[in-house]
């Protein structure tokens, strides 16, 4: 098998292994969290427009711990400010795993489909080159 074909095939896997681990997770929280109401209580706005901006929110879970936790907002999200209310979904088993569900940015469909369609493309890429050398 070429080389270049071998590259393709097993770069495009893991490239497209990773998001598709990481959209399994979510869908996993998705489907088993618990969803509560969290409190804003820290924001940073951003350093630069493409850096993403820093927010703290604390969330009490159902069996009353008290829970901190951090998520970068990308830019095409709106900033909360302190004091805002805010939307999460937690796992009862780890509460650490924790996401929001109210922004565009936080959309697995926005920001793991195209890498792993990317990582697709490279596989049928490769498997075409290699096809192409072996009848060649």
């Amino acid at each position: 098998m070429n080389v270049s074909a071998l590259v393709l095939i097993l770069g495009g896997a893991l490239f497209a292994l990773f998001p598709a681990l990481t959209w399994r997770k979510v869908a996993r929280l998705e489907r088993s969290g618990v969803r509560v109401a969290g409190m804003v209580t820290r924001a940073d706005l951003l350093r630069t427009p493409s850096e993403p901006s820093e927010m703290q929110v604390r969330f009490t879970t159902f069996d009353g711990r008290d829970c901190l936790t951090h998520f970068d907002v990308l830019p095409e999200d709106r900033l909360p400010i302190v004091g805002d209310e805010v939307r999460l979904t937690y796992d009862p088993k780890n509460p650490s795993r924790t996401r929001m569900v109210q922004t565009r940015s936080t959309n697995p469909a926005t920001t793991l489909l195209a890498p792993i369609a990317i990582g697709v493309v490279a596989i049928v890429v490769g498997v075409v080159v290699a096809i192409v050398q072996l009848l060649g």
